[in-house]
């Protein structure tokens, strides 16, 4: 058994606690930017009238509800 002393001990508990905290942050982080990148493939915005709405089928050219003009799957510009 290695011997270690309360102030060793402290600083061992203490790093481990941190590390579990930055590791549930960075957790955190990766699946909320998978989330958002998830929900803006599903977001298209028409190259004809310009109006933002959601398509969550995998068609590749879905019709704008607005004008009716097909549009491809690209990054909506904006917020």
């Amino acid at each position: 058994m290695i011997p270690l002393g309360l102030g060793q001990s402290v600083v061992i508990y203490t790093s481990a606690l941190v590390m579990l905290i930055f590791l549930t942050w960075v957790f955190h982080e990766y699946r909320c930017r998978r989330r958002e990148i998830r929900s803006r493939r599903m977001l298209l915005q028409c190259i004809l009238c310009g109006t933002l709405y959601e398509c969550p089928a995998s068609d590749t050219l879905p019709a704008c509800p607005q004008c009716g003009q097909p549009n491809e799957r690209r990054v909506p510009d904006g917020p």
